[in-house]
């Protein structure tokens, strides 16, 4: 996983948003999430559902019945879950105000899917991160393809 970086962006060039699967358990699964890249196919911004444990700390799964399903942006969680070799697919591209303005719906949508304090499912076996995932691209306007062979329990659920 990459750490977060900041870089001043042009905005006469070809940046895109991104559906990405970040592999789990050797590839059987996959967790979906929301990236930003740059012309050069560089992350800058990412949104991911993501268990969290009652006391708000970020779990890699939910098991417990007190954990919830909350979005985060890459500064709430510290680092990029992005690698170009993870499956992906690009969901809108244009200029950087226009991917910008775009993926800005999808913050707006953070703190408004966050207030349902959402349960997560024991081992994300239901509605999950990969739902998030779903739910953001369906309130961006934006397409949400399936990747491949994982398995992405909750994918498509809003």
């Amino acid at each position: 996983m990459n750490n977060v970086r900041f870089t001043k962006m042009s905005d006469s060039q070809s940046y895109a948003i991104v559906k990405s699967q970040h592999p789990l358990v050797g590839g059987v699964a996959g967790h979906n999430f929301i990236a930003v890249l740059t012309p050069e196919g560089n992350v800058i911004h990412e949104l991911n559902g993501l268990a969290t444990s009652r006391t708000g700390e970020i779990k890699p799964i939910g098991y417990l019945p007190s954990d919830k399903l909350y979005i985060y942006d890459e500064v709430d969680v510290g680092k990029f879950f992005y690698n170009s070799s993870q499956n992906q697919e690009i969901i809108f591209s244009g200029s950087y105000r226009e991917v910008m303005d775009k993926f800005q719906i999808g913050k707006y949508l953070i703190p408004l899917f966050n207030s349902k304090n959402f349960s997560y499912p024991f081992i994300g076996l239901g509605d999950n991160s990969n739902s998030a995932a779903s739910t953001l691209l369906k309130g961006m306007g934006l397409p949400d393809p399936d990747l491949g062979n994982a398995i992405t329990p909750g994918e498509g659920a809003y």
